[in-house]
């Protein structure tokens, strides 16, 4: 029961690795990342873009959305994982309008720029955001506008502190940036801020176990560089410790933070 990585962040090689891994089931546990997919698209422009780049693409979630609200317009959708490329292909091969590329967000260079860039639950993990995203304003039209969503540090921090309680020399385990963070990089890119805003919410689990296979099934369970996995004591103190003290009507719960921001490039820029 090889679960306990038990956070978010890695180098890129093995983003890419874990994410290819779990294309095959991350649709059937993404209630967390369907709920800021729908928040964000409540912020989308009004006007219909003239091409629009998902980012960080996935299974598609988001880009499906994309192609149903603006069913004329082209979209290309970037990926790490070419297996979430793939997939992604052949649930929405009947959406002609979409072009899926496997490429990393940081150095993608466009044939042409976007009037839309819309990016939720990725770029969270990127290993380099201040590039990443001056390469994404790069790519955008000037007057173009960016729908992003993240995840922030209080996402699962039930898991990180009862991690750290059960097992605190082996690492710290999960670490999000910051609202603070995220905006102070938004604003260091030259992105003007249109609408931004936080939500914290809780998820309900039917019990511990099926809540950390869960989140092994998005592929967010690779430990960072100098962090250690559980063994099999310290995981079975976790699940117990958990279903004690997040206990709920209907299972566990478990926090996720997140996110969302409506950006334009200036019509100067």
């Amino acid at each position: 029961f090889h679960l306990l990585s038990l956070s978010f962040y890695d180098e890129g090689k093995m983003n890419h690795n874990r994410f290819s891994n779990a294309a095959s089931t991350y649709d059937q546990h993404a209630a967390p990342q369907l709920e800021l997919i729908n928040a964000l698209l409540e912020k989308a422009p009004p006007i219909s873009p003239h091409r629009i780049l998902d980012v960080g693409a996935g299974t598609g979630l988001l880009t499906e959305q994309l192609a149903t609200r603006y069913p004329t317009t082209p979209i290309d959708a970037i990926d790490l994982a070419k297996e979430m490329i793939e997939q992604s292909q052949t649930r929405l091969n009947h959406l002609r309008q979409i072009n899926w590329i496997q490429a990393d967000a940081e150095t993608y260079t466009p044939q042409q720029s976007y009037t839309l860039i819309a990016s939720s639950a990725a770029l969270h993990w990127s290993t380099n955001l201040p590039a990443t995203l001056q390469n994404l304003y790069n790519s955008l039209h000037p007057g173009g506008h960016f729908l992003l969503g993240l995840m922030l540090r209080g996402t699962l921090w039930e898991l990180r502190e009862l991690r750290r309680r059960i097992a605190p020399t082996k690492g710290i385990g999960l670490t999000l940036p910051t609202e603070n963070h995220i905006t102070e990089q938004i604003q260091t890119t030259g992105f003007d801020i249109i609408y931004s805003a936080t939500a914290e919410r809780r998820h309900i689990y039917p019990n511990t176990r099926d809540f950390l296979q869960a989140i092994h099934e998005q592929g967010v369970t690779t430990l960072p560089q100098n962090d250690r996995p559980l063994n099999r004591s310290e995981l079975t103190a976790l699940i117990h410790a958990y279903e004690t003290n997040h206990a709920t009507a209907g299972g566990i719960y478990a926090t996720y933070e997140t996110a969302r921001y409506l950006l334009k490039k200036p019509e100067a820029a």
